[in-house]
């Protein structure tokens, strides 16, 4: 069972969210709502909580700061941005201050259960990410790279990633091995997100 905690200050976006994750269906259940950050630090416990689906706009609050709080008190515990903010500006600082997730409030029921699942599972969740890059000159990939890396980027393991590809995980893995050298990063963590930021952010 997954345990999310939600803190959104509009009861109806609540209600929501809450109606969309069944625990008998998705194995997801909602151990807590909260209005603002400070309320979920004086009455949550870390140890209750897998993901944490926080609005980016809470009104008395700063996002960055939120984000950071969550982080310092919930360690460990990844953060899904659901919000109704749809600029690069704002997805780029949620991805630098280290939000494993960002989707819209417009999603799909089964989009929000596929984030929340990838995030927990995987590390990472990211609704921007589509099989068309941000115009850059940073890295010119062919298509074949480049869908790897959006599956990367979007949690799927290397078996999956095969799968899709229809070759050998060895075939995937000596690619990623490439291209973590050319980015000069050690894993695909953070393979992971020198992508996103390069292209989507």
């Amino acid at each position: 069972m997954i345990r999310v905690l939600v803190i959104e200050d509009h009861p109806i976006t609540r209600v929501g969210i809450k109606a969309d994750l069944n625990p008998l269906r998705d194995d997801i259940k909602v151990m807590g709502e909260f209005n603002n950050v400070d309320d979920v630090i004086l009455n949550q416990d870390s140890s209750s909580v897998d993901v944490i689906i926080l609005d980016l706009w809470i009104p008395g609050s700063k996002p960055l700061e939120n984000v950071r709080t969550l982080k310092r008190h919930f360690p460990g515990r990844p953060i899904l941005i659901y919000t109704g903010e749809d600029s690069r500006e704002w997805k780029s600082k949620m991805i630098h201050a280290g939000v494993e997730g960002y989707i819209s409030k417009g999603s799909t029921k089964p989009e929000l259960i596929l984030a929340i699942m990838r995030i927990y599972e995987h590390g990472y969740y990211y609704q921007t990410i589509t099989d068309s890059p941000k115009p850059n000159n940073f890295y010119n990939y062919d298509p074949k790279k480049f869908k790897i890396l959006v599956l990367l980027s979007n949690g799927f393991l290397i078996k999956e990633i095969a799968n899709v590809q229809q070759c050998s995980s060895s075939t995937i893995e000596k690619i990623l091995k490439e291209i973590r050298d050319e980015y000069g990063v050690a894993n695909n963590i953070q393979l992971s997100k020198e992508f996103i930021l390069k292209y989507f952010a």
